[in-house]
C-alpha cells in the first residue's frame, strides 16, 4: 500500500534545495575539433555555476543511517536516471545536475520503499534530500508529497535565482532580462550614462547594465550555460539569448565557490532551456504606440509626445527527437523600434542671412564653407538664436535565435550543443534633413554631432558543446568548449562617400577612418553643429576550453578543474580623423576663416590578443548532519595584451618615455607586467542549529580583470599621426616650419588640412592617447558576509551582513602629467585670487609638469592605475515566497554605504580634481559613485482568486487572471561640484575644473529641481591651491519606478493556454532626473548688471541661473508606457 502522508521534516535537521560568415564556419570547425583534442587535459571553473547537486542521508525510523541503500535519482522532464548507494554514514551525492524537475527513490532490504515524486533544482543548488525509510515489505513504498525546498544548508554562496516565471511572467521592458538581475538583492542599474546602458556609441543594444554590491559593471562575469559571454574592451554582454529561450538566470553576488571567479561584481549565469520528452513551445506579439503613452516631463516647455512604435514578436518549441534520448529547443524573436526623441533647440542661419549669400556675385565665399553653409535647414522661427527646433527619428531592429540539441548516451552521459545569433541594426537619426547636393548628391548633414548619428551594426554569434561522462557514482567528468564572436560598429553618416572629396576639400577623405563629412562647430547663437565623428569598428573572438572532474568520497565532494579562456579583438577608433573645425559666426564660415581646426588619427588597426587561464580545487565537506564546510582555492591569470604586428606603444611612467613593443629592451606588452600573483582562497560554512533555520557565512578572494582598453589605450606614437588643433597663423608657421608645399592654403576652410606624418616616438609632443601603469595589478575583492536564514508560514527571510573590500582597483587619469600642489600657485598672474582666474601661458606650465626632464614636449598624459581601493558595507534583508497559493513574491530592502578614492575606468574622472589621488589622497577618499545608500525592491506574480468553482460564461469572464509587479526605489547617487575652471593650477588646461571649497554642507530643507542644494554653500577656492571638498559630497534624485501587468489566460485545449496581456512600465509617471547642474561659475552681480546677488558670500558676484537646477532626465526615463501582447503556450 501506498502512505501519501507529507513530508516528515525531523527536529534538528534542516532540509533544503531550493548566415554564418566563412570566418565563423572556420571556427566552429575549429571549436569541434580543439575541445576534442583539449578535453582531457583541460578542466572546468563555471561547471557547477550552471548544474546542481542533491546531497541526503538515508534513515530507519530511529534515525540511523543505512548504508548501501539503492538510491536513484530521476529526471521527471527526460527519465534520465542516475542510481547509486549510500555511503557508510548512509550519505549520498548527485552532482552535476541540470537545472529540472526531478524525483528521488530509496530501497533497502527490511524497509519500505522511500520516494518523492517531484522536487525543482535550480543552477547552483545543493539541495538536501534526505530519505527516511519506514519499516516494512520492499513492496510497499512510501510517497512524499512534493515541495520546493526553500533554505539553503550546504553552501555559503550568495545566490539568486531569477526563474522562468519570473522571466515569462513580470513585465520587462523590451524583455530584457536584466532588468530582473537589477532587483536582486545589492544590485542597482549602475551609471546612467555607463557603456554598457545602450546609451553610447559604444553599444547601442539594450542595456546589460548591473552594479553588484558597489562594483562597476564591467568587472561582472556574464556566462550562458558557464560559457563566457562577456564583452572584453567595454564590459558588456557578449550575445543575449530570447527571454523564451532562458530556463532560469543565477546571480551570484558574494563569496563564491572556487569553482567561479573572474568577476569583482557578480557572476550572471543564464541557464537555457532545453527540449523534454513532451513538446513544449510558444508564439506572442507584443505591441507598443505612443497613442498609449504619457506625456514626456516638460520642464516648463510645451514638448509634444514624440512619436513610439515597438513591435517585439517570436515564438518557441522544443520536444522529442527520440523519445528518453534526444530533445530538441528553438526559438526566434524579433525587436522593431521606431522612436522620435525629444526636439532640440539650435541655431542656423537666418532668412536675412541667406538672402545675403543669394544676393552675393559668385565667387564671393569660401567654396568649401558656402557648401557646408548650404547643408544648414531652413529656420523654424523668426529668432535670430535658437531658430531651429528639430527631433530625431532613431530606430533599432533586433533580431535573435537559439538553438539546443540535448542527447542522453545512457550510463549518466549527456551530451548537449548551442547556437545563439543576435542581429541588431541601429540607426540614430540626424537633427538635420538630408539634402540633395550638386557635388555630393544626398548629404546627411547630421546637425547632433554629440549623439553620434549613423548605423550600428551588431552580429554576435556563440557555439557551446558539453559532454558529461560518468565512470563511476561517485567520479564524473564535464567537459566543455565555447566561441563567441561579436561585430559592433557605430558608423558615421554618409560613410564611404568621401563628401569633403566631392565638395573639392583637399586631403579630408584619406582613408577609412576618415570617409565621411568632416565637422564643424559654429559658435553663433546656440552652438550649431554639422559633420560627423569617425567610426567605432569592433571585432572579437573568444574561445574558452574547461572541463571539471567530480569525485565523491564518503562525506566529501571534490571538484577539481583549469581551463583557459583566449580573446582576439580588433578595434578601429579615432576621434577627429575626418578633421574638425569650429567658426565664430555664420559670416566667418562663408568667409572661411575659423578658429582653430585639425586632425587626429590613429594609422592603424591593432589587434590585440590576451590569456585567461584558470585553475581551482573547491571540498564541500558534510562534517555533520548540519554542518557542511566549503573549502576551496583559484588562481586567475590575466595577461596584458599583446599585439600581432607590435602596434603597441605606451608612455612607460616609470621611465618618463615612450616605449614600443618589440623594439630594443621592450617586451611585447609594453612593459606592462603580468600579475601572477591572484591566488584566490575561499571559505564558507552553513550551519543548521534548528529545524527551518540556516546560518551562513564566509570569506573569499576574487580577482577580475580591468577595462585597460577602453578607447585607444597602448596606441599612441608613433602609430598616431596629429595636425593641431591650430589657430589659421598656427596651421601656416607650422607647414612652414615643416616644409609643406604652399603652407599658405591652410589659413583658410577651403584649404583642407595636411596629411600629417606618424607622431614621433623618441621625441614625442602633444597628448599621450593613453597609458597603461607598468606595474597595473589585477583587481581583487574580499568578499565576506554572514547570513541567518528562518522558513516560517510559506515565507523564508534572510538577513545578511554583506561587505566587500577592494584592493588594485583600476581607475582613470585623465591626466597623470601633472604639476605639484606646491608649484601650483605659479599658474596664475595673481596668485589667491577667488573670483578670477587668470593662468600663466602654456609654455610656463610645461615647463612644471612631472616629466619635464624626459618628455618635454609632452602635455597631458591621461594614464589607467590599479592602485585604487574600495569599501563597501550592507545590511542585506529579503523576504521571499516561492509560488504557493497564487502568490510569488520577494521584497529586498538594501542599506549599504560605499567608500573608494578613484574614479572606475568607465567613468573616466568625472568628479573633478585637483585633490586626485596621486596628490592628496585623504581628500580624494570619499563616497564612491555607485553609493546607493537605500534600496528596496518588489517582485510578485499572483493569481486572482476568482472563478475557481464557476462555470460557463461566468468561469470564462472572471477566472485567469493574474497581476504581476514590479516595484523599484533607491536613494540617488552621489556627484560634486566643481569649477567651471582650473583653480589648483595643479593642471594647465584652462577649461578643466576642479572641485569647489565647501563653506556649508549644501543640504537645503526641500530640495526641488529648481534648487537641489545650496549654491551659497561653495566658492571658488583662492587661485594656487586645493579645495577641501571631498569626491561626492552631496546626492542626486532618486529612482522610483512602479511597472505592473494584468494577465487573462484562456484554456484552449488540455495543454494549451492564450494569454492576454496588459503591460504598463512607469505607472506612476515619475520622472526620473539626473543630478543637477554642478559646475560653479561666476556671474557680476548687482549694480550696472541688475543680476540678483542672492546673498552669495562673495562680494559683487552669484553663481549662474543654472547652477544646482536639474535640466534634464536620465537616459533610462520614460514617462508611463502601455503594453498590449498575446501569447500562445503549450
Amino acid at each position: 500500500m501506498e502512505d501519501h502522508s507529507k513530508r516528515c521534516k525531523p527536529q534538528g535537521k534542516f532540509h533544503t534545495g531550493t548566415g554564418l560568415s566563412p570566418v565563423l564556419k572556420s571556427s566552429l570547425r575549429n571549436l569541434a575539433f580543439a575541445s576534442a583534442f583539449t578535453a582531457m587535459a583541460t578542466t572546468s571553473m563555471l561547471a557547477q555555476n550552471t548544474t546542481a547537486d542533491v546531497v541526503g542521508t538515508v534513515t530507519d525510523p530511529t534515525g540511523a543511517v543505512i548504508p548501501n541503500a539503492v538510491v536513484v535519482l530521476t529526471d521527471v522532464n527526460t527519465h534520465e536516471q542516475r542510481t547509486l548507494k549510500s555511503g557508510s554514514g548512509g550519505e549520498f551525492t548527485f552532482t552535476l545536475l541540470k537545472p529540472s524537475t526531478y524525483s528521488l527513490s530509496a530501497t533497502a532490504p527490511g524497509f519500505k520503499g522511500f520516494q518523492i515524486s517531484s522536487f525543482n533544482l535550480s543552477a547552483g543548488d545543493r539541495a538536501r534530500e534526505d530519505a527516511h525509510l519506514s519499516a516494512g515489505s520492499e513492496g510497499e513504498t512510501v510517497n512524499v508529497e512534493a515541495t520546493t525546498p526553500a533554505l539553503r544548508t550546504d553552501s555559503a554562496a550568495m545566490i539568486t535565482t531569477v526563474t522562468e516565471k519570473a522571466t515569462q511572467e513580470l513585465p520587462l521592458n523590451g524583455r530584457n532580462f536584466m532588468n530582473l538581475v537589477q532587483v536582486t538583492p545589492g544590485a542597482t542599474e549602475g551609471l546612467n550614462n555607463g557603456l554598457a546602458s545602450g546609451n553610447r556609441p559604444d553599444d547601442r543594444r539594450q542595456t546589460s547594465s548591473v552594479s553588484v554590491n558597489g562594483q562597476a559593471d564591467m568587472i561582472n562575469n556574464q556566462t550562458i550555460d558557464g560559457i563566457d559571454n562577456n564583452e572584453r574592451v567595454i564590459g558588456s554582454i557578449g550575445v543575449r539569448p530570447s527571454v523564451d529561450a532562458i530556463q532560469e538566470v543565477s546571480v551570484q553576488t558574494n563569496v563564491f565557490t572556487a569553482e567561479v571567479g573572474r568577476a569583482a561584481g557578480a557572476i550572471i549565469n543564464v541557464i537555457t532551456k532545453s527540449g523534454s520528452n513532451q513538446f513544449h513551445g510558444s508564439a506572442y506579439e507584443f505591441f507598443r504606440n505612443d497613442k498609449l503613452n504619457a506625456n514626456p516631463f516638460k520642464f516648463g516647455a510645451n514638448i509634444p509626445k514624440p512619436k513610439y512604435r515597438q513591435n517585439q514578436f517570436g515564438g518557441s518549441l522544443g520536444g522529442p527527437i527520440f523519445r528518453n534520448k534526444t530533445f530538441f529547443f528553438a526559438d526566434y524573436e524579433g525587436l522593431n523600434i521606431i522612436k522620435n526623441q525629444n526636439p532640440t533647440t539650435t541655431t542656423v542661419p537666418t532668412l536675412a542671412q541667406r538672402a545675403t549669400v543669394a544676393a552675393s556675385p559668385a565667387g564671393s565665399f569660401d567654396r568649401i564653407g558656402l557648401q557646408y553653409f548650404n547643408l544648414y535647414p531652413l529656420p523654424t522661427n523668426n529668432l535670430t538664436s535658437g531658430n531651429y527646433v528639430g527631433a530625431r527619428a532613431d530606430s533599432q531592429y533586433n533580431k535573435t535565435g537559439d538553438g539546443r540539441l540535448d542527447h542522453h548516451f545512457g550510463n549518466g552521459d549527456l551530451f548537449f550543443m548551442r547556437y545563439t545569433y543576435n542581429a541588431v541594426d541601429t540607426k540614430i537619426g540626424t537633427l538635420f534633413p538630408a539634402v540633395n547636393t550638386a557635388a555630393a548628391g544626398i548629404v546627411e548633414p547630421g546637425g547632433n554631432l554629440a549623439n553620434y548619428p549613423g548605423p550600428a551594426v551588431t552580429r554576435a554569434h556563440q557555439a557551446h558543446l558539453n559532454y558529461i561522462h560518468t565512470f563511476t557514482p561517485n567520479v564524473l567528468v564535464e567537459l566543455k568548449a565555447g566561441f563567441t564572436v561579436l561585430d559592433n560598429s557605430q558608423l558615421p553618416l554618409n560613410y564611404g562617400n568621401a563628401i569633403n572629396s566631392k565638395f573639392g576639400h583637399p586631403n579630408i577623405n584619406t582613408d577609412t577612418r576618415s570617409t565621411e563629412l568632416s565637422a564643424i562647430t559654429v559658435n553663433e547663437g546656440t552652438a550649431s553643429t554639422l559633420g560627423n565623428r569617425p567610426p567605432i569598428i569592433y571585432h572579437e573572438n573568444t574561445w574558452q576550453y574547461e572541463g571539471i572532474l567530480n569525485y565523491i568520497h564518503g562525506k566529501q565532494t571534490i571538484k577539481i578543474g583549469a581551463g583557459v579562456i583566449r580573446r582576439q579583438d580588433a578595434t578601429t577608433q579615432t576621434d577627429t580623423a575626418n578633421g574638425n573645425w569650429s567658426f565664430a559666426t555664420f559670416a566667418t564660415l562663408l568667409s572661411g576663416d575659423y578658429l582653430s581646426g585639425g586632425r587626429n588619427s590613429i594609422l592603424y588597426t591593432p589587434r590585440n590578443r590576451t590569456w585567461e587561464p584558470h585553475g581551482f580545487i573547491q571540498d564541500d565537506y558534510h562534517l555533520t548532519s548540519n554542518l557542511t564546510i566549503n573549502l576551496g582555492v583559484r588562481y586567475d591569470l590575466f595577461t596584458p595584451y599583446t599585439e600581432t604586428n607590435n602596434i603597441l606603444s605606451n608612455f612607460d611612467i616609470n621611465v618618463g618615455r615612450i616605449v614600443v613593443a618589440g623594439t630594443t629592451g621592450v617586451d611585447k606588452h609594453g612593459n606592462v607586467r603580468t600579475d601572477y600573483s591572484n591566488i584566490a582562497p575561499r571559505f564558507g560554512f552553513a550551519y543548521t542549529p534548528l529545524a527551518k533555520t540556516v546560518i551562513r557565512g564566509g570569506f573569499g578572494l576574487t580577482f577580475a580583470p580591468e577595462n585597460t582598453t577602453s578607447g585607444s589605450a597602448l596606441v599612441n606614437q608613433p602609430f598616431t599621426a596629429t595636425w593641431g588643433a591650430y589657430t589659421p597663423a598656427q596651421a601656416v608657421a607650422q607647414a612652414t616650419t615643416i616644409g609643406l608645399a604652399n603652407p599658405g592654403q591652410y589659413a583658410k576652410f577651403a584649404g583642407g588640412l595636411p596629411t600629417p606624418a606618424p607622431n614621433s616616438a623618441t621625441n614625442p609632443s602633444g597628448s599621450i592617447t593613453a597609458a597603461l601603469d607598468p606595474n597595473f595589478r589585477s583587481t581583487y575583492i574580499e568578499q565576506f558576509n554572514l547570513t541567518a536564514e528562518r522558513e516560517f508560514a510559506g515565507f523564508v527571510g534572510t538577513l545578511s551582513y554583506v561587505g566587500e573590500l577592494g584592493r588594485h582597483n583600476g581607475y582613470y587619469l585623465s591626466d597623470f602629467n601633472t604639476i605639484s600642489v606646491a608649484n601650483g600657485a605659479r599658474s596664475f598672474v595673481t596668485p589667491g585670487d577667488t573670483t578670477t582666474n587668470t593662468p600663466a601661458t602654456t609654455t610656463d606650465f610645461n615647463t612644471r609638469r612631472k616629466f619635464v626632464a624626459t618628455a618635454p614636449n609632452v602635455t597631458s598624459i591621461p594614464l589607467y592605475r590599479s592602485t585604487g581601493a574600495s569599501s563597501y558595507h550592507a545590511f542585506q534583508a529579503v523576504l521571499k515566497r516561492r509560488f504557493s497559493k497564487g502568490l510569488d513574491l520577494q521584497v529586498s530592502y538594501n542599506l549599504a554605504h560605499l567608500l573608494d578614492n578613484s574614479e572606475s575606468i568607465s567613468n573616466n574622472g568625472g568628479n573633478g580634481y585637483g585633490s586626485n589621488v596621486d596628490l592628496i589622497p585623504t581628500l580624494e577618499y570619499g563616497n564612491g559613485n555607485l553609493d546607493v545608500r537605500h534600496r528596496v525592491t518588489t517582485t510578485f506574480n499572483y493569481l486572482l482568486p476568482f472563478g475557481e468553482a464557476s462555470h460557463g460564461i461566468k468561469s470564462f469572464l472572471i477566472k485567469g487572471w493574474q497581476a504581476n509587479g514590479l516595484v523599484v526605489w533607491n536613494t540617488g547617487m552621489p556627484f560634486s561640484v566643481t569649477n567651471n575652471v582650473n583653480r589648483s593650477g595643479t593642471r594647465p588646461t584652462v577649461g578643466s575644473g576642479d572641485r569647489a571649497n565647501m563653506i556649508g554642507d549644501g543640504k537645503v530643507g526641500h530640495a526641488t529641481i529648481g534648487r537641489w542644494f545650496d549654491t551659497n554653500d561653495f566658492a571658488f577656492q583662492p587661485t594656487g591651491t586645493v579645495s577641501n571638498q571631498h569626491r561626492n559630497q552631496l546626492y542626486g534624485p532618486g529612482l522610483q519606478r512602479v511597472d505592473l501587468s494584468l494577465f487573462k489566460n484562456f484554456d484552449i485545449y488540455e495543454r494549451v493556454k492564450l494569454e492576454f496581456r496588459t503591460e504598463a512600465f512607469n505607472v506612476m509617471n515619475t520622472a526620473q532626473f539626473v543630478n543637477p547642474n554642478s559646475t560653479l561659475q561666476l556671474q557680476a552681480c548687482g549694480g550696472a548688471t541688475n543680476v540678483n546677488c542672492n546673498g552669495y558670500p562673495v562680494a559683487g558676484f552669484t553663481p549662474v541661473s543654472t547652477f544646482g537646477t536639474i535640466t534634464s532626465t536620465a537616459n533610462a526615463y520614460n514617462p508611463r508606457l502601455i503594453q498590449f501582447a498575446a501569447r500562445l503556450k503549450f
